[in-house]
C-alpha cells in the first residue's frame, strides 16, 4: 500500500515540481487525516485532469467531492437501485468448497458502489442460474430475493410468496 508521502511525491514529480519541505510537510499534515482510499483517487483523478499543480484547496475540493455524503442523501423509492438498494454492495450466491454455497457480496456498476472499497469485486448484476427465480419474486427487491434463494436452498423448502 502506497504511504501519503509516497503518493504526494507522484503528485509533485508528475507535475514536474521541486518537493519544498515545507509544502509538503502542510500537504502531509492534511493528508494523514484523511479516508487513505479517497485520498489516492483524488490525488489520480486530479494528475490525470489538472494542467497545472494543485493547491492544498484544490486537493481538499477534489477529495471532498469524492467523499460518499450519505447524511444527504434523500432516498427515491421510485428511483433506487434495483440490484444494490443503493447500499453500493450486491449480493450473490456462491459455491464455496469447503462452506457449500454463502452469499458474498460485491460492488454494484451503480453510483452507489463508489464508497465501497477497491478491493471488492464488481459484481455482472445478475447471476443467471438465479434469475427466473428472481424474477418470480418480483415484489421483492433483488438483494432480497438472493436470501429467499439462499434459504431455499439450505432449507430445501420453496418459500411461497
Amino acid at each position: 500500500m502506497l504511504t501519503v508521502e509516497t503518493k504526494l511525491a507522484e503528485l509533485w514529480d508528475s507535475y514536474g515540481k521541486v518537493q519544498n519541505e515545507r509544502q509538503m510537510k502542510l500537504y502531509a499534515r492534511w493528508a494523514r487525516s484523511c479516508e487513505h482510499y479517497i485520498l489516492m483517487r483524488a490525488i489520480d483523478q486530479i494528475i490525470d485532469t489538472s494542467y497545472k499543480f494543485p493547491t492544498l484547496a484544490e486537493l481538499k475540493s477534489t477529495y471532498n467531492g469524492m467523499r460518499p455524503k450519505r447524511d444527504s442523501i434523500v432516498i427515491d423509492p421510485e428511483n433506487v437501485c434495483y440490484w444494490c438498494q443503493d447500499t453500493g454492495a450486491v449480493p450473490a450466491i456462491d459455491t464455496d468448497p469447503v462452506h457449500g454455497d454463502i452469499v458474498r457480496m460485491y460492488g454494484c456498476k451503480c453510483s452507489s458502489a463508489m464508497s465501497l472499497s477497491k478491493f471488492h469485486l464488481m459484481h455482472p448484476n445478475g447471476q443467471e442460474k438465479y434469475m427466473g427465480r428472481v424474477k418470480e419474486l418480483k415484489g421483492f427487491a433483488y438483494p432480497q430475493a438472493i436470501q429467499i434463494i439462499f434459504r431455499e436452498l439450505h432449507t430445501n423448502e420453496r418459500v411461497d410468496v
